[in-house]
Order: structure tokens, then C-alpha cells, then sequence
């Protein structure tokens, strides 16, 4: 399949299962995924990569956003693991979740 598809075949929104594996998910276990993840200032601008690899978080997320499956993903990028998916979303949650300050 190939990565450049029409963004209105967009994926099916996470069940509820989804999100409470998530949530079960201990913070050591959440530790060892977010591990995958590796920033270098020389690789990539900075830009959080995939076990030090050249394939960044953001490659990942924005094929998830285009509506690939996990499986589609790993088969196009078959250096990835699904660990590496899953610590990309971990990474993006962690990142968007934290406090705004309003005056």
C-alpha cells in the first residue's frame, strides 16, 4: 500500500478499550516504551526519532493521522516495531498533557 492516500479515509476512532489499556498501563511500563524514543541535537534537528534511528515521532503520527493502521505503518516501515508505534503515541500524550496557565 502506499503512504500517500486520500486524508478523507481517515481510521476509526480508538474504542474505549483502546484508552483503558492505556491508562492500566503501569509507569514502568510507560518508562521502557518512552526508552524507544531518543533526542539528538545532531539527528534529525533535535527532533525526537525512534531508537536512534532516522524515522521520527512525527513520521509516525502523521501516518496514523493520514489513516494507516498499525499494520500498514510496520509493513511500510519495517524497521518499526509495534512497541515503536506505541511509545510514538505515549510520546504525543505525554507531550500534549500538561498544565495551561490562564491569568
Amino acid at each position: 500500500m502506499k503512504i500517500g492516500r486520500n486524508l478523507l479515509n481517515v481510521a476509526p476512532i480508538p474504542s474505549g478499550i483502546f484508552l483503558r489499556r492505556l491508562y492500566q498501563m503501569s509507569n514502568y511500563q510507560m518508562s521502557q516504551l518512552l526508552e524507544r524514543i531518543t533526542v539528538n541535537p545532531k539527528q534529525c534537528g533535535g527532533r525526537p526519532c525512534i531508537r536512534g534511528m532516522r524515522i521520527r515521532v512525527s513520521d509516525v503520527l502523521d501516518l496514523f493521522a493520514a489513516g494507516l493502521s498499525a499494520e500498514q505503518i510496520l509493513e511500510e516501515l519495517p524497521d518499526l516495531e509495534m512497541d515503536d508505534l506505541k511509545a510514538s503515541l505515549a510520546y504525543a500524550s505525554r507531550k500534549l498533557n500538561h498544565p495551561v496557565l490562564v491569568a
